[in-house]
């Protein structure tokens, strides 16, 4: 069995570039896992990954649609991890958050 290793990574400041490093596995489950969100109109999905120390963790997925002016995008935390430009809106929403208020409107 193939486990589905993959890293990824945040960017540290803004213009940065993020990256998505995984295996054939890992990919292909994204993958079908963005393919479904769209083909079914779903706003939530999540996947379980591994990275290369062996501990697992859950992807989670978020279709926002909504405009760049909504609440929902510019709220959103920015997801950049320097400390200079990481975020410190108290009132920002976090993508935990964000999961959470869409999966309650699928559900």
């Amino acid at each position: 069995m193939e486990y589905p290793l993959l890293h990824i990574f945040s960017q540290f400041f803004y213009h940065d570039k993020a990256s998505i490093v995984g295996n054939s596995a890992a990919l292909a489950m994204l993958r079908d896992a963005l393919t479904r969100m769209l083909d079914e109109k779903l706003s939530t999905s999540e996947i379980q990954a591994m990275t290369n120390d062996g501990e697992s963790y859950t992807v989670a997925l978020v279709l926002n649609d909504n405009p760049w002016d909504h609440e929902t995008w510019n709220k959103l935390a920015v997801p950049y991890i320097d400390d200079y430009a990481s975020e410190h809106r108290e009132d920002a929403i976090s993508p935990h958050m964000l999961f959470e208020m869409f999966s309650k409107e699928e559900g």
